[in-house]
């Protein structure tokens, strides 16, 4: 949030400058400057007002243990619907951080009757899926696995709150997220994301999860 005012200070400032160098047309080449100056800062301006007016913030985590703090945040902050993107559900941040917080926060919303709804990449850590078991005879969760790494990774949260992951190595925990308090169009378009990958299938019963499990580990083994 400090960096986003200070580019809208900055944006300010050159917009003014240029309006001023314009209008006092003390000479030719300021007045060049002016023109020069002007556009830059009312481009800027303007796209720091629209991520003002939508509650748009760059975040970056000086370790994976706050990136996480943010995301058990938004999660406990939900309402009424939760929908979540991950390549692989790394085990690290829903069994190891925090003794669990992230996977606990997901059943407490179920058990007050939120929807949660995940999509995954095809190799889900099975440390994960076997926290997640008790999840499965909840209506309200649903679990999908994609042949593909779901893009971006995100979470969205009550239909309007949107967190974006910064680009990161598989399995590894972003250290950079933009968070959208008011996302409009933007979670429009996860949610569309978030469909396409999920293509008609319907979810992962516990069965399968089970045989999955058994899967995972046995490839792991060899």
């Amino acid at each position: 949030m400090k960096v986003q005012r200070i580019s809208l200070w900055i944006g300010l400032v050159v917009l003014f400058t240029g309006g001023f160098l314009i209008f006092t047309r003390l000479n030719t080449y300021l007045l060049l400057a002016g023109n020069f100056l002007l556009f830059p800062g009312a481009i800027l301006l303007l796209d720091n007002v629209a991520d003002v007016l939508s509650g748009t913030t760059e975040v970056r985590a000086k370790n994976s243990q706050e990136s996480l703090r943010l995301f058990e945040a938004m999660l406990r902050a939900a309402k009424s619907s939760i929908l979540l993107t991950s390549g692989t559900l790394a085990s690290y941040a829903y069994v190891d951080y925090q003794e669990g917080a992230i996977t606990n926060a997901i059943q407490d919303k179920l058990t007050k009757g939120l929807a949660v709804k995940i999509v995954c990449g095809k190799r889900p850590d099975p440390r994960t899926l076997e926290a997640f078991r008790g999840f499965f005879s909840n209506p309200n969760f649903e679990l999908y696995i994609s042949n593909e790494n779901p893009v971006p990774h995100g979470l969205l949260v009550d239909g309007n709150a949107l967190r974006i992951e910064g680009i990161h190595p598989l399995g590894e925990i972003a250290q950079s997220n933009v968070v959208i308090k008011r996302a409009g169009l933007a979670a429009a378009g996860f949610q569309r994301s978030l469909d396409r990958y999920i293509n008609g299938q319907k979810p992962i019963t516990q069965e399968e999860i089970d045989q999955m499990i058994h899967k995972l580990k046995a490839s792991t083994l060899n």
